[in-house]
């Protein structure tokens, strides 16, 4: 059994999830250190965003490739 891994296609959705948690992650980095307050609340909500982004981009290049 041979596994090759080429760049293509799944390239777009890979750059989509880095740049998604990282524009999350330098956005909350100021939030403070209020571990229950409505801080951390948007913050999670931010990182479910941008696990919604990134499952989205690779169902997209699944059904594209």
């Amino acid at each position: 059994m041979e596994f090759t891994v080429t760049f293509g296609w799944w390239l777009i959705p890979a750059v989509i999830t880095l740049l998604s948690f990282g524009t999350v992650t330098f956005m909350s980095r100021d939030m403070g250190n209020d571990q229950y307050g409505a801080g951390a609340v948007i913050a999670a909500g931010f990182y479910l965003l941008a696990a919604v982004v990134s499952l989205l981009a690779w169902l997209i290049w699944a059904l594209l490739a």
